[in-house]
């Protein structure tokens, strides 16, 4: 298998909420068979954190962008999953992870404000391209790719958290981390036995 909390990660169909930036404007999505590029808009997000902040202020703030650019994407695998999905495991994990991340990444919006720090309008262009192939996706496959995505992110989700709970120099930053970590690991949990359950399916 190649397998992808104060306050990753994380996901979730409201997805116009959890894409509005705290320092920017909004970006159309799909949760069809195509996605809308973000225009690098991570990126974007990146350069005006590092022209705000010192070093410490704007590795933080990186921990925040990075969390937020999972989040998005999770968000919007997850909306596409919990109505396309086959499998009802996969549809209820998928429509459990748009309520916990949607969630989540409105408190990344409150944090991000409350600190000036700018935030990504969309998933970046790799992401939205790595969707847009698995959109396209039908029965089996398309459910067993969607947990595979799930099990990879959270297993990243959870290794980006930890650091941000042990490195981040922000208190409430810090804190935020360490409160999400929780509900992350036990998403990576519901993630593995799932795919355990799915894992055959042909």
């Amino acid at each position: 298998m190649n397998c992808t909390p104060f306050l990753k990660i994380t996901v979730l169909a409201s997805l116009t909420s959890c894409m509005m930036a705290a320092c920017g404007e909004g970006s159309e999505t799909s949760t069809k068979d195509t996605v809308t590029t973000s225009e690098k808009s991570k990126e974007v997000a990146e350069e005006k954190n590092d022209a705000k902040f010192n070093k410490p202020a704007e590795k933080d703030a990186q921990f925040l962008v990075d969390a937020y650019s999972s989040g998005l994407m999770e968000v919007k695998a997850a909306t596409n999953a919990a109505v396309k999905a086959t499998n009802k495991d996969v549809k209820d994990f998928a429509a459990m992870l748009v309520a916990a991340h949607e969630k989540v990444n409105g408190q990344i919006q409150t944090t991000a404000a409350s600190k000036n720090i700018s935030l990504p309008t969309g998933p970046t262009d790799s992401q939205n391209s790595k969707l847009t192939k698995w959109m396209k996706e039908t029965g089996h496959e398309y459910d067993k790719d969607f947990i595979d995505m799930m099990v990879s992110g959270h297993k990243d989700g959870v290794n980006l958290y930890e650091k941000i709970a042990s490195d981040a120099t922000d208190a409430d930053i810090k804190a935020w981390a360490a409160q999400t970590l929780p509900d992350l690991r036990k998403h990576l949990d519901i993630a593995n036995a799932t795919w355990d359950k799915i894992k055959n399916m042909k």
